[in-house]
């Protein structure tokens, strides 16, 4: 596991396609899980969904699905769920509250500091690769650095949601508050 996460921050993104870059990406996503000690009442029940949602535009397509189809985290089985920025203005942050990790690709950073706003402290991990994600409150971001594909974290926004990064994962980073990260 170790290996497998050392290897994804590490994979040149200049020599990788899009689909390559958004494979590790989809595997990071999951993986992530792993590596993060969640609170006890996230997982209430045997059996139930442990829930990656894409809100906005989503970058994964397949891949995600093909990547993630026989992952069970926690012994939870894993469910791919899809909210288009269109969806915004229906859909309530109680829907996006379901959630336990939430990737954000959204148009406008105004708008993604709405929804992390309106998620408030949940205990859901947020994710995302766009610029500017990290100074409106973001806890993880993939970003390239000398051709490969890196993360940031704030460890101040995954501890104020009650969410505690292993070392492991912390090791592999760059930590960063909202005002230093970008």
């Amino acid at each position: 596991m170790i290996f497998f996460i050392g290897f994804c921050c590490y994979v040149p993104a200049s020599n990788a396609t899009a689909a390559d870059e958004y494979a590790i990406k989809a595997a990071f996503l999951y993986k992530l899980a792993l590596f993060i000690h969640w609170p006890n009442e996230i997982f209430p029940a045997t059996g139930e969904k442990f829930k990656i949602c894409l809100l906005g535009k989503d970058p994964f397509g397949e891949i995600i699905d093909n990547t993630t189809k026989t992952v069970n985290i926690k012994g939870s089985p894993l469910l791919i769920e899809r909210f288009t920025e269109d969806v915004l203005n229906k859909t309530p942050p109680e829907k996006l509250k379901q959630c336990h990790i939430l990737f954000i690709k959204l148009k406008y950073l105004k708008t993604t500091e709405g929804i992390l706003s309106s998620i408030g402290e949940h205990s859901i991990l947020t994710v995302s690769e766009d610029d500017g994600f990290m100074s409106v409150g973001g806890m993880i971001q993939f970003y390239t650095q000398d051709t490969r594909i890196r993360l940031r974290i704030n460890r101040n926004e995954l501890e104020s949601a009650k969410l505690k990064p292993e070392a492991t994962l912390l090791s592999l980073a760059t930590i960063c508050t909202r005002e230093q990260c970008e």
